[in-house]
C-alpha cells in the first residue's frame, strides 16, 4: 500500500510535565503490525481503510475504493496487543476476453484485539477491500467496500458497495455515515469504455477528540 493510509490510531494522554497540558499521539500503519496499548490509555480514535480493487483490462471497469471505517473513543486496555492487518490492492486485469482480464478485489484491513466492550474484540473492526473492475465479455464489476466499475458490452453493471453491509462507524457510538463505501459505476452503453469504480467514503478524525486522565 505505497503511500496509502490504511490504518490510523490516535491516543490522547494527559500531561505530566511542567506544562501540564495533554497531548495526542497519532500512529499510522501501511503494513501489518502489532500495536501495544500504552499504560494510561483507555480510549483511542481510529481510521481503517481497505485495499483498493484492481481495474479490469481492455474496456474494463475501474477498481472500487477500499471500505472506510472510523470511530472515536473506542475502548482499549493497557498492555494489550492489537493486531493491525493492512490489506493490499487487488490485482489488475490482464489480457483480453479472458477470465484474467477481470480486476481482483482489494484485501481487507482490520484492527483486532482486546475484549468486549471494545469494538476491536474479535472479529474486530474490518474494512472490506474494494471490488475489482469488470471486463469485456467476462464479468460485471465486483462487490466490495466500494464496488468495481462495469465493463463495456454484455457486463455493464457496477458492483455493489458497502458489501458486507456495515456502517463506517465501528462502535462505541461514534458518529459517522451508515455505510463503508459506494456502488461502482454502470456503463451506459458507451462503446469501448469501462465505468469508474465506486469512490471512497470520507470523514475526519480530530487530534483532540479523546481526553484521558492518567
Amino acid at each position: 500500500m505505497s503511500g496509502a493510509l490504511s490504518a490510523m490510531i490516535a491516543a490522547a494522554f494527559s500531561g505530566s510535565g511542567g506544562g501540564g497540558g495533554g497531548y495526542t499521539i497519532v500512529q499510522t500503519f501501511t503494513g501489518n503490525s502489532i500495536w501495544t496499548c500504552p499504560a494510561g490509555v483507555t480510549e483511542v480514535d481510529y481510521l481503517v481503510v481497505g485495499g483498493g480493487g484492481g481495474g479490469g483490462c481492455t474496456t474494463g471497469g475501474g477498481g472500487g475504493a477500499g471500505g472506510f471505517r472510523t470511530g472515536t473513543a473506542a475502548t482499549v486496555s493497557a498492555n494489550t496487543d492489537y493486531v493491525i492487518t493492512v490489506g493490499g490492492a487487488g490485482t489488475a486485469g490482464t489480457g483480453f476476453n479472458s477470465a484474467a482480464a477481470v480486476g481482483g478485489n482489494g484485501f481487507n484491513s482490520s484492527i483486532v484485539g482486546g475484549s468486549s466492550p471494545s469494538p476491536f474484540a474479535s472479529p474486530g473492526i474490518v474494512s472490506t477491500g474494494g471490488g475489482g473492475g469488470g471486463a469485456f465479455n467476462q464479468s460485471n464489476g465486483k462487490n466490495g467496500g466500494s464496488g468495481g466499475g462495469g465493463a463495456y458490452d454484455a457486463y455493464p453493471n457496477g458492483g455493489l458497495g458497502n458489501t458486507p453491509s456495515q456502517p463506517s462507524a465501528g462502535g462505541n457510538g461514534a458518529p459517522a455515515v451508515s455505510y463503508q463505501g459506494f456502488n461502482g459505476g454502470n456503463n451506459g452503453s458507451v462503446s469501448n469504455l469501462g465505468s469508474g469504480g465506486g469512490g471512497g467514503v470520507t470523514s475526519e478524525i480530530s487530534d483532540s477528540e479523546s481526553e484521558l486522565e492518567l
